[in-house]
């Protein structure tokens, strides 16, 4: 059971760390001429720039495989077998393959698993199913926006089909098991996907996230403004039901509520939507987000703050974010090096190109020995 736990525990730190993230990246996006372009000359080209961002590919790359050992033997302590199955990985893309390989057998034992009492995962997810009918359609939407490739049959249908052969009046533990596994076999192509969708080549990809996120802001913030809610609903409305079943998972459940519930309200509060009567969202006020980090960390008016305006007397006053995000949504940002071009320009400007700043720079730079 303990096991259960810190798998639920996983996949919800990592539910919500993509939440966040894309939440993040999710900036409004301004109909005006871009504040940055990708510039290039006769020495700094695309192809050289995209070229370093294959070069610090390979850095990383570098970096991540002496650990991929310590990795899977954290991951076998959860998912006892793993290690063996996985076998000997020597790279990254060889641990992608491998894991794409037995990603069926892996989530067939993990819907298996127990999270409480007789309770495994794949009978918590009847308790969830119908009333998160449309979290599954926002997940399968927020996928396609990504690119994500998760096969022809949807979320809602894969869960439904296969949750209900599993409880169906009669099966035995083989038919159980041959349900759980059908289920693992349809689900593999949404993990594959995005797993996918980082790694190997993470720089290029998060790049290519970036792009892709400036462009369609407000269709994320909306999804994700959708998945968060539904999600709260559903474990308020459930989780006295699931408590008298399986006591140990009120707890978590409620956990797991005012925790997104957290996430929403941010969200919700640093959300852009028109002035008219339908309030459609707009898109993601990052620079809005960014000063409330600062000040709940006691940094801004003094150290740095974001689209301030001149007069602001913090020692940095950085440019709009969301002017950055709107110039990478621009048609004329198309790869992975004009969105680093574009983020190098904003860098530069506010670093280099703003005399202020440099002077705040170069003074805390020579206290640094002293």
């Amino acid at each position: 059971m303990k096991k259960g736990k810190r798998i639920v525990g996983a996949a919800l730190a990592l539910t919500m760390a993509f939440s966040a993230t894309a939440a993040a990246f999710a900036v409004s996006a301004a109909e005006e001429e871009p504040a940055y372009t990708p510039t290039y000359n006769d020495r700094v080209t695309e192809e050289k720039t995209a070229e370093l961002i294959a070069y610090a590919d390979t850095a990383i790359e570098g970096l991540i495989t002496p650990m991929l050992g310590d990795l899977v033997t954290t991951i076998d302590g959860a998912l006892p077998g793993f290690a063996e199955s996985i076998g000997e990985v020597e790279s990254v893309d060889a641990f992608v393959a491998a894991l794409d390989e037995q990603l069926p057998s892996i989530l067939a034992d993990v819907l298996e698993m127990e999270v409480a009492e007789g309770m495994p995962v794949i009978k918590l997810l009847s308790y969830l199913r119908s009333a998160m009918e449309t979290t599954w359609d926002s997940i399968d939407a927020l996928c396609d926006v990504f690119g994500v490739e998760h096969g022809d049959t949807p979320l809602k249908e894969i869960i439904n089909t296969n949750v209900t052969a599993y409880g169906a009046g009669g099966a035995t533990e083989e038919d159980k098991a041959a349900a759980a596994q059908n289920f693992a076999d349809q689900l593999t192509p949404y993990i594959s996907g995005l797993i996918k969708l980082l790694v190997p080549n993470t720089v290029d990809k998060v790049l290519t996230l970036l792009n892709t996120f400036a462009a369609n802001e407000a269709e994320v913030v909306t999804l994700v403004d959708a998945i968060l809610g539904n999600i709260v609903d559903t474990v308020d409305a459930v989780s006295m039901l699931i408590g008298l079943v399986a006591p140990d998972l009120g707890p978590v459940l409620e956990q797991v509520s005012a925790t997104v519930s957290d996430i929403k309200a941010v969200l919700e509060a640093n959300t852009i939507k028109s002035d008219d009567e339908e309030a459609t969202v707009i898109g993601f006020n990052f620079d809005t987000l960014v000063n409330q980090l600062l000040t709940d960390n006691g940094i801004n008016t003094f150290v740095a703050v974001v689209a301030d305006g001149e007069e602001s007397t913090a020692m940095l006053k950085l440019s709009s974010i969301n002017e950055l995000i709107a110039s990478i949504a621009d048609e004329g940002v198309d790869s992975s090096a004009d969105v680093l071009m574009v983020a190098y320009n904003y860098l530069y400007d506010n670093l280099f190109g703003n005399e202020s700043n440099k002077t705040a720079l170069m003074n805390v730079l020579n206290l640094l020995p002293s």
